[in-house]
């Protein structure tokens, strides 16, 4: 089953199924190969609730565990190690090979669905997976309540070796105070490729939003120039991104380092270094804020710190949801350690 096009509604693509680049610390991000971690922590939970009449003190706030590496690439393998053909026809980071006889789940943060925020705040009332792949293989589709509960929507059999499209759309409705949607992959005898899936929704056909990036720097200029690097590199962000503002407030310029010329060359004159006296983050947020409405190009303007590492997809996805919202909102990011790089570390203004 398919949502059903209308000439006031067509179908937009809100979340597309990634991988991680060459930062495999980052993995249960984006694919979980341990299949039994979630369940288990949620069963302990519960049992103490049941137990104690309350709340686990931790509940809530176990971070998301480092998979191992070397087992999680021999289940599944993305990025470098899929053959180049897959990338040329889906795009970099879309695509997977999953060994024989192997279960991956997509219940993660990068790759789930979040129904009941769609649900909350956009007009969106229903959302379609749409999964190609190739090979023998099994898909389960899966949602989730407020309480963390979770159950089997549907489970699909693909038999073909070549490949093959699968869609299927699903009711928000449910959704009225959290839950998810997701799926998992078992791969069959011969191993199976996943070669791309995303999450598209029907809206008003309008065209999207673009925008420009504000990002307040002060004496870090090689965090500032991987940052530009990162921007320059994405091509999901050629037709969105307008202007990126470095609002340059230290003493050591960044226009002066030796690798600026190298770094800037991909946003070419997109990119405009203003330098100004350090009247703090907010200062100089504010001043990115104030070009782009001089200079009239964009919908919205996306503040960055320069010390980051952003995944550019979420960019995207940003800005789609901000399209989609039932009134112009604030969409704020979620922010994970420097450090320990799985780890939630603040919610923004989400």
């Amino acid at each position: 089953m398919t949502a059903e096009v209308t000439p006031d509604r067509a179908l937009r693509v809100l979340q597309r199924v990634v991988f991680p680049g060459a930062d495999l610390d980052v993995v249960p991000l984006y694919v979980e190969t341990h299949m039994d971690r979630g369940a288990a922590e949620l069963a302990a939970e519960m049992a103490t609730e049941a137990l104690t009449g309350r709340r686990a003190a931790n509940a809530g706030s176990v971070p998301v565990a480092n998979a191992a590496v070397g087992e999680a690439q021999s289940i599944i393998r993305f990025g470098a190690d899929v053959p180049a053909y897959l990338a040329e026809d889906a795009g970099p980071r879309r695509s997977a090979v999953i060994s024989e006889g192997r279960r991956v789940s997509f219940a993660t943060y990068f790759n789930a669905f979040p129904a009941s925020y769609w649900r909350r705040w956009t007009t969106v009332d229903s959302v379609t997976l749409r999964i190609r792949l190739a090979g023998e293989s099994t898909v389960i589709l899966y949602r989730s309540t407020a309480r963390g509960f979770s159950h089997p929507v549907e489970t699909i059999s693909v038999t073909s070796d070549e490949p093959e499209t699968i869609e299927r759309t699903l009711p928000l409705t449910p959704f009225i105070d959290g839950g998810w949607y997701w799926f998992d992959i078992v791969a069959g005898p011969r191993g199976t490729t996943l070669i791309e899936a995303e999450w598209v929704g029907l809206a008003e056909p309008a065209q999207a939003g673009r925008l420009s990036i504000g990002i307040t720097t002060f004496n870090r200029p090689d965090f500032l120039l991987d940052l530009v690097r990162t921007l320059g590199d994405a091509p999901e962000l050629q037709d969105l991104l307008d202007t990126v503002y470095v609002i340059d407030q230290g003493s050591n310029r960044v226009s002066n380092h030796p690798g600026f010329g190298d770094a800037a060359k991909k946003l070419g004159d997109r990119l405009q270094v203003i330098e100004q006296g350090n009247i703090g983050g907010s200062g100089g947020f504010s001043r990115a804020m104030d070009e782009t409405v001089r200079a009239g190009r964009s919908d919205y303007v996306l503040l960055l710190d320069d010390d980051i590492k952003v995944d550019t997809e979420g960019i995207v996805r940003a800005a789609t949801f901000a399209d989609l919202t039932r009134r112009p909102t604030i969409v704020g990011g979620h922010m994970f350690s420097m450090y320990d790089r799985s780890l939630l570390h603040a919610f923004a203004e989400a």
